[in-house]
Order: structure tokens, then C-alpha cells, then sequence
């Protein structure tokens, strides 16, 4: 379906449809299951983070990939509540166990209830997809839910992901397809890496246990291996650097003088619009221009 979507607008318009038609269209809207809206006219506040740009909606391709991204999480969000609703006991079951059912659906499909509507475009402002970004730190939680059905659900979809991460990761070190860095105060930490080459399957899970270590040790580990002294309040705010919006990243920057990575930045013009063009123009049109160049 999202590739289906992705070169039809009618057929995403009648996904769309049949998921509002389907037989627990009522009782997961009732729930508070999120399906996101699509369409030109739609609030960017209630669209998918990674396209919450009415501008996003008119650029070709964009519109497209768009289309598609909306229609694959839409979908996966309704099959999943649907497979586990449907195998419930629903005389056991209260509208309450379906609420949270939903709001675990959300969270760990990246869509946190930790960000209020009034708040999400301040944040979305400040943070590179604010509502992804906690629930990273939301998700976990449903393992100690109220519903007993939604602890065990949460558990199990957990321990699956991690359980498949190590597995993959253990093939490929095993298979000699890339190396494995095991520290977690490493930039590498939990990668397979071939060359200069990175595999991460963690879905924005690595970065908070990097940083928690290093924080925790107050050390971190470079690329070459050495073991460097790192203030904890130092590590608290990269952190909540690497999370910021693109704008407001290369404003820090330029202001700091240097990047994320420790590397300088000159305040030269040339430099500045160099360096603008790299970090807050999207790639398809980089790549449009160092063609046409």
C-alpha cells in the first residue's frame, strides 16, 4: 500500500477511506487511535512529523514520499490495533484497556502524548520532531501500563525489538559483514560498521543510551578508540543539541563557532551560505544543484 500510494493519490485517498470504514474504525477513534490526516489543506500540527510543512505537500516528490509515508504509518497503526483488539476477550475489556492500547500504538509508531497540540508548534520550532523524540522515552513505559493486556503487549513488542537488533548485528559481526562497537559511551555504540559505513536499527534508541552512559561515566569513547573526560552538564546539553530544529542547529553553531562534532566554523559569508545550503536546503535539491554544477 505505501507503494502504491506513493505514484496514486486515489488509491492513498481510498486506503484512507476503507480505514475509516473498517469495523473498528469507531471504537479505535473512540480509543484515540491517530490516523493522520493528508491533503493540502490539513493543519500542519496534526500531520506526521517528518513532513509537518504545508509546503512539503507541493513540492514534487516530496508530495509523493509524503503520501506514502502517511498512508504506511495510517495503515500499520490501524492493522496493528485491530490484530490485538480483535484478540481480546471483549467481555474482560474496558474502553480504558483500548485507550491505552491506542496510546502505545502511538507512542511507539512515534507519536507521543507528551506534546500538547497548543505546544507542538513552539516545539517542532526548536526540535527536530519533537513528538518522535519523546516517544523514545514514553514507549518504554507501557511496560508498567494499568492494563495488564497493554504490559504484556508492551513487553513482548520490546523485548522483539531488541532481541532482533542484537540478533541481526550478531549475524553480521559473525559473517564478517561489519564490526560491532560494544562501549556504550561510543558514537558507535550498538553499529554494524564496514568502513565509513554505519547499519543502526535502533530508531532513536541509541543515541539516549549513549548519551545516559556517558553522562552516567562522565567519559566518552572517539573513533579511535581513546576514552576522553566529559563534563555531565556539558553531555546533557549535546544531547539536546543533536536534537534541535535544523534552523536553530546551525544558529547555535555559527554563534558557538563550531558544529556538533567539534569541528570549526568560520564566520566568513562564503562559509555561512556554504554552510547553509548544506544543512537547511532538503538533499533532492542539493543534489539537483551539484548536478546542474
Amino acid at each position: 500500500p505505501m507503494v502504491k500510494a506513493l505514484f496514486s493519490g486515489k488509491y492513498a485517498d481510498k486506503i484512507d477511506e476503507l480505514l475509516h470504514t473498517r469495523p473498528n474504525a469507531d471504537l479505535g477513534e473512540r480509543a484515540g487511535l491517530y490516523l493522520a490526516p493528508h491533503g493540502k489543506t490539513v493543519h500542519p500540527t496534526a500531520m506526521e512529523e517528518f513532513f509537518a510543512s504545508r509546503l512539503a505537500g507541493r513540492i514534487p516528490g516530496v508530495q509523493q514520499s509524503q503520501r506514502a509515508y502517511t498512508t504506511f504509518l495510517n495503515k500499520m497503526r490501524a492493522d496493528i490495533f485491530d490484530n490485538i483488539a480483535d484478540g481480546w476477550d471483549k467481555t474482560t475489556k474496558t474502553m480504558k484497556d483500548y485507550e491505552e492500547l491506542a496510546r502505545f500504538i502511538n507512542s511507539a509508531s512515534g507519536r507521543s502524548r507528551w506534546v500538547p497540540s497548543q505546544a507542538s508548534p513552539l516545539l517542532s520550532a526548536t526540535f527536530f520532531s519533537p513528538r518522535y523524540m519523546l516517544s523514545r522515552f514514553e514507549t518504554p513505559t507501557y511496560m508498567w501500563s494499568q492494563s495488564p493486556e497493554v504490559r504484556k503487549e508492551a513487553a513482548k513488542d520490546l523485548l522483539a525489538f531488541v532481541g532482533t537488533g542484537v540478533s541481526v548485528l550478531t549475524m553480521g559481526k559473525l559473517g564478517g559483514v561489519w564490526d560491532v562497537e560494544l562501549d556504550p559511551r561510543s558514537a558507535d555504540f550498538g553499529k554494524g560498521h564496514a568502513g565509513p559505513i554505519r547499519f543502526d536499527f535502533w530508531a532513536g534508541y541509541q543515541p539516549i543510551v549513549r548519551y545516559v552512559s556517558q553522562a552516567i561515566t562522565e567519559q566518552r569513547k572517539t573513533e579511535r578508540g581513546r576514552t576522553q573526560p566529559v563534563d555531565r552538564f556539558e553531555t546533557v546539553l549535546r544531547f539536546l543539541q543533536s536534537k534541535t530544529s535544523p534552523q536553530l542547529g546551525f544558529g547555535i553553531d555559527v554563534l558557538r563557532g563550531e558544529n556538533l562534532m567539534g569541528e570549526e566554523i568560520s564566520t566568513e559569508p562564503s562559509n555561512i551560505a556554504s554552510q547553509a545550503w548544506n544543512r537547511l536546503v532538503p538533499l533532492f535539491i542539493q543534489d539537483i544543484g551539484d548536478a546542474i554544477a
